[in-house]
């Protein structure tokens, strides 16, 4: 258990604008505290665990001093990760909750050599330092671990922004576990590559753009109903569109979703596995009918 004055990092959630954003469509993240990591320091040996953490943190110095020596006081990580220094994360792998921009944000809080920059300078610094998971990164999900706030990207830039209540009402916005990790790069790949055929493009601009941006502005501003309406036509146009982004374990749910009317899923970030979104007007009979999968209650509203 760490103490009480360590500080830890967020998890996140890309709630709306999955592969959408990649097109010019706003996206919303917000960070989901029930996951987090920190720094701390294990004692002895340590468990298999943590001498991962720390050889992990070993790879990811040698890539910072070569990369972003301006930015991170390397000098110091070193002799943190000597000291048996880890990162001890409950986010898991490869699900879309953005466990290496966790880490990205509790490096650079830890470990900068300068006081901190304006939020929006941080995010090219942020995109540099997770590039080491992942290839490329756009720098989002460090920052909303670091601003441990809501984000919504916009084609003008990124605007925090604070949410309506959503703590209470029997209707939900849930995640769904598909008990399968997924790599983000192939499906945006492939997305993308979609999208240079003139007719999936015009799908996409004038069908789901437009939804997606009416998913957003009803979150935003309270409108359960509106809400509802939008998620379920994403639901559909995902299912019949994205077919490669839903697990084949997942189909049957979410097919049984679309026809009864009782939820609708969607993919959450990359989709492919990792966790699904959902939505219902009924969170205690979704919940009785999903009872063989894992769920997990991200905000709760009225629908009405």
């Amino acid at each position: 258990m760490k103490p009480k004055t360590v500080k830890t990092f967020a998890a996140k959630i890309l709630l709306f604008g999955e592969h959408a954003v990649l097109k010019g469509s706003q996206a919303l993240a917000v960070p989901y505290p029930k996951y987090n990591g920190f720094f701390a320091k294990y004692e002895g040996a340590g468990s298999s665990q943590q001498q991962a953490s720390a050889k992990a943190l070993k790879i990811y110095l040698g890539y910072l001093e070569n990369h972003l020596k301006p930015h991170i006081n390397t000098r110091i990580l070193e002799e943190d990760i000597y000291n048996n220094w880890y990162f001890e994360s409950s986010i898991p792998n490869g699900y879309g909750l953005g466990s290496s921009g966790a880490l990205v944000a509790a490096v650079y809080d830890r470990y900068k050599l300068h006081k901190d920059k304006e939020w929006q300078a941080l995010k090219p610094i942020f995109a540099k330092m997770e590039s080491h998971f992942h290839g490329k990164s756009s720098g989002l999900d460090p920052l909303i671990s670091y601003l441990n706030q809501p984000v919504l990207v916009t084609k003008e830039g990124l605007l925090p922004k604070d949410l309506p209540d959503y703590t209470n009402g029997n209707a939900a916005i849930f995640l769904l576990n598909t008990r399968k990790p997924r790599q983000t790069g192939p499906l945006v790949k492939e997305f993308l590559q979609s999208c240079e055929k003139q007719t999936f493009l015009d799908k996409i601009e004038k069908q789901l753009i437009p939804n997606n941006e009416k998913l957003i502005n009803s979150f935003l501003t309270g409108n359960g109903l509106e809400l509802m309406e939008a998620w379920k036509d994403i639901s559909d146009f995902q299912w019949k569109h994205f077919q490669a982004m839903i697990p084949e374990e997942t189909k049957a749910l979410w097919k049984e979703g679309l026809n009864s009317a009782d939820y609708w899923l969607k993919v959450c970030g990359a989709g492919g596995g990792g966790y699904m979104l959902g939505i219902c007007k009924d969170i205690k009979g979704m919940q009785s009918k999903l009872t063989a999968r894992n769920t997990e209650v991200v905000f709760r509203f009225q629908h009405s």
